[in-house]
């Protein structure tokens, strides 16, 4: 036997190696450490399971009221405390996921937007069914400051990730990730327009001749709710827009 392969063998039965294992819930049993919290309907409260030392004062939000910024978040309210990266990837390893992707909707040198979609694994909650959840964010020199500026396409992704996490976790505490010092006064209309979906959408849609009633038919095929009713792309959904911008990309570079 090779050294490489004695080596592969050592590595698949190393004693410290262990898997992640779950009960019939869908909820880790060899973690000692590991408490689970729960809402009074039963659900699991993610919020709660967030560990005091992911979380930390909004210090934006005090200096802005002209406050004092506390020096620890115990007693604030959710809107005055911000959760560190760390802490939401500590959650979804806890919830369990299957995979994570990322697909830029738009990445230009002074604007990216991303998409972060996660495929969940089951447990009770969801009655054991793996389910996908996605959500977007952006990134541009008038919502990120000092060096993040000069990387949009990471923040944006590090931000998409955070919001898909929250959201699918239904918390309500913004990732120190999501905020970025605005200007009082941001130049304008070529920042309103570039990060608005539904423009990106329109210009698209008039650069290749694509009517409404298009879009329409694939939203309705898609059965995203209210579809039938929508009389222009100012009705869809922002994240819809979004991902129709993909679609149509993908459509058109085939």
């Amino acid at each position: 036997m090779t050294a490489a392969r004695t080596k592969q063998k050592e590595i698949n039965f190393n004693p410290k190696l262990k898997t992640v294992e779950r009960d019939q819930n869908g909820l880790i049993t060899d973690n000692e450490s590991l408490e689970y919290k729960f809402k009074d309907n039963g659900l699991i409260d993610w919020k709660a399971m967030i560990r005091p030392e992911h979380l930390y004062p909004n210090k934006q939000w005090f200096e802005k009221r002209n406050q004092k910024v506390p020096a620890s978040p115990e007693g604030l309210d959710d809107k005055q405390v911000l959760i560190l990266l760390a802490g939401i990837k500590e959650l979804a390893k806890i919830r369990g996921y299957v995979s994570v992707s990322y697909e830029p909707v738009t990445a230009q040198s002074d604007y990216v937007c991303t998409v972060c979609k996660i495929k969940w694994i089951g447990n009770y909650e969801t009655e054991m069914r793996e389910v996908e959840f996605s959500d977007m964010a952006d990134a541009h020199p008038y919502n990120t400051n000092d060096f993040a500026m000069y990387y949009p396409a990471a923040i944006a992704s590090n931000r998409a990730f955070v919001r898909c996490v929250r959201n699918f976790l239904n918390i309500d505490i913004v990732g120190f990730d999501e905020i970025g010092v605005t200007p009082e006064k941001a130049p304008s209309t070529t920042v309103e327009n570039i990060t608005d979906p539904k423009y990106l959408l329109s210009s698209m849609m008039k650069e290749n001749n694509v009517p409404f009633n298009i879009v329409k038919d694939i939203l309705v095929e898609q059965q995203v709710k209210g579809a039938e009713g929508f009389e222009g792309v100012k009705d869809i959904p922002n994240l819809k827009a979004f991902t129709l911008i993909e679609e149509l990309k993908k459509q058109f570079s085939s």
